[in-house]
C-alpha cells in the first residue's frame, strides 16, 4: 500500500517469488502461472465448470493449477493493471523460508498431478540426495548457516550491494523450497493419505 516502507527482501521477493506483476505488463494474453487469486475476478459459473480449487494441496499451487485447467479448457487470462488490490503482506527472510518449505511440499502434489509440467514447480533441478551436488547444497546452506547467509545478504543490501544480496537469498529459498519437497515425498512414500499424494484430481 501506498505510504508503506517496503524492503528490499519484500520488494525482491514479491517480484520473483509471488507476484511478478511486472512481467505481465504490455501482454495481451498470459500463462496460466499469471491466475494469481490474490487479485483475480472470474465468473461463478466457470469457476464451478472447472472444478474448483483442488483442495489436495496444503499450501501454494492451487491457484497454479486451477489457471492450468482454466487455459486446457480454452480460457483467456487478461491483465488489467488498473486493477488495484492492496495486499497487506508483511514478511522477512526467516518467515518465508518457512512459506517456501510448505510450497515446496504442495509442489509435489502438482508435479505428480501434472507429470507432463514438472518443469513449472523445478523437479529437474532438484539436487538428488547423495550427489555431489546434493552434499554441496546440504554444506553450504542448512538450518545451522541459514541465519548468517540472511544476515550478510542483509548488510550487503545495506551496503547498496542488491545483486549479490538477491544472489544469497535466492539460494537460501531454493534450499527450504527443496527441503520441503523432499519432506513431501518421502512423507508421501510412508503414508499414501498425505496431501499431495492424490493423482489426477
Amino acid at each position: 500500500p501506498d505510504g508503506k516502507r517496503v524492503s528490499h527482501f519484500e520488494s525482491f521477493v514479491m517480484e520473483r517469488y509471488h507476484f511478478g506483476f511486472g512481467a505481465l505488463e504490455g501482454r495481451d494474453e498470459l500463462p496460466f502461472h499469471a491466475f494469481i487469486t490474490a487479485n483475480l475476478s472470474i465468473a461463478k459459473e466457470l469457476l464451478l465448470t472447472l472444478g474448483g480449487f483442488d483442495e489436495g494441496y496444503s499450501y501454494g499451487w492451487e491457484d497454479t493449477d486451477l489457471g492450468l485447467r482454466a487455459i486446457e479448457a480454452g480460457v483467456r487470462l487478461l491483465y488489467a493493471p488498473d486493477a488495484v488490490g492492496y495486499h497487506h503482506h508483511e514478511v522477512d527472510p526467516l518467515s518465508y523460508c518457512r512459506r517456501q518449505r510448505m510450497v515446496g511440499r504442495s509442489a509435489v502434489h502438482f508435479a505428480r498431478k501434472h507429470p507432463d509440467r514438472t518443469e513449472v514447480v523445478g523437479l529437474e533441478r532438484m539436487p538428488r540426495p547423495w550427489t555431489w551436488r546434493w552434499a554441496l547444497k546440504r554444506a553450504l546452506f542448512n538450518a545451522l548457516t541459514r541465519r548468517p547467509w540472511i544476515a550478510l545478504a542483509d548488510g550487503l543490501c545495506a551496503l547498496g550491494a542488491p545483486g549479490p544480496a538477491e544472489a544469497i537469498y535466492s539460494q537460501v529459498l531454493a534450499d527450504c523450497y527443496y527441503r520441503g519437497m523432499l519432506e513431501q515425498m518421502r512423507a508421501s512414500e510412508s503414508d499414501p493419505a498425505q496431501p499431495g499424494t492424490s493423482e489426477g484430481t
